[in-house]
């Protein structure tokens, strides 16, 4: 073989070996920026994938207090509807109540309200007293039961109210305090469903 052909191989076989190490670092090269392009592509993806998941945490938390919020205006709402109704309620129980103070019933009521505290007395000393409105009816009221009736200074609505003083007690059937024992024990259901 010439010098030539010799160079020529040489220069051949160096140039294809370059090639050949060029072609398996470029391959080597490659794969390295492909793993880390993978790695990288799959870190984005759990940082997006916690992004949304965060954001859609927020969106979950920001609904449930603008809900609250809401549930907290109903609430409050539904609170003072109640308690109009109530006020409504009551405000015309004690208009029946004053209607019916007015009508015949009332006075046979009230007999049987102090013969019912006279029972309870049971011929102990008591103070039997009526409402100051009803302070016309005091001496009938007397003479029918055939028990000392006194105008009470306290207003009570009507109804009577009688004091065992031997033993304390106050018998109370008292509108006034009916009425307010049935205003706090009052629950407003309302609704259809409740109809």
């Amino acid at each position: 073989m010439t010098q030539d052909e010799k160079l020529n191989s040489f220069y051949t076989h160096s140039i294809d070996t370059a090639n050949e190490q060029a072609a398996k670092i470029v391959g080597d090269h490659k794969a390295v920026l492909d793993s880390l392009f993978a790695e990288h592509k799959e870190m984005r993806l759990r940082q997006a994938e916690a992004e949304v998941n965060d954001e859609r945490e927020r969106l979950k938390k920001e609904k449930n207090k603008l809900l609250s919020a809401e549930q907290l205006t109903i609430r409050r709402s539904e609170s003072l509807t109640a308690y109009r109704i109530r006020e409504k309620v009551f405000a015309e129980v004690e208009e029946k109540l004053n209607a019916f103070k007015q009508s015949p019933d009332y006075f046979p009521y009230l007999c049987r309200k102090l013969e019912e505290a006279k029972r309870i007395a049971s011929g102990r000393e008591a103070v039997y007293l009526i409402d100051e409105s009803d302070s016309a009816l005091a001496g009938e009221l007397s003479e029918k039961c055939g028990i000392p009736v006194t105008v009470s200074e306290e207003s009570f609505l009507g109804g009577i109210r009688a004091v065992i003083l031997s033993r304390n007690l106050l018998i109370d059937q008292s509108f006034r305090t009916s009425l307010d024992e049935e205003k706090t024990n009052y629950r407003f259901e309302g609704g259809e469903w409740h109809a």
